[in-house]
């Protein structure tokens, strides 16, 4: 199976259930791509390979801190093979830079939980 990393920004506005409910909405991903999620705020703080909604209920966010994309970005595993993405929230919006494409949406609830 492919590889996908998934970045997620956790700086302090954001809160972990939030986190959660869209990790638990990749959850279909892992029919097709292992998945790797990993935290950054000001710092990178190292992938976690998610397998299964246990996985997603254990996974320890970190961070808190300030925003640093260029840490996000230099987090990935530098292989080209490997599909990225970098998941950032602030005021009410969030954007995905997806193997340099990025994409600006509106939150207007919280993402639910898949089950």
């Amino acid at each position: 199976k492919p590889r996908t990393e998934i970045i997620l920004d956790t700086s302090g506005s954001i809160d972990d259930e939030l986190l959660k409910g869209f990790i638990r909405q990749l959850k279909p991903m892992l029919i097709d791509s292992q998945l790797f999620v990993g935290c950054f705020d000001t710092k990178f703080y190292g992938f976690t390979e998610i397998k299964s909604n246990k996985d997603i209920d254990n996974f320890r966010v970190v961070g808190r801190g300030g925003t640093d994309l260029d840490v996000a970005v230099r987090g990935f595993t530098k292989d080209d093979k490997i599909n990225k993405v970098i998941f950032f929230i602030t005021n009410n919006m969030f954007y995905v830079n997806n193997n340099n494409e990025i994409y600006e949406y509106k939150v207007t609830n919280k993402i639910p939980h898949s089950q």
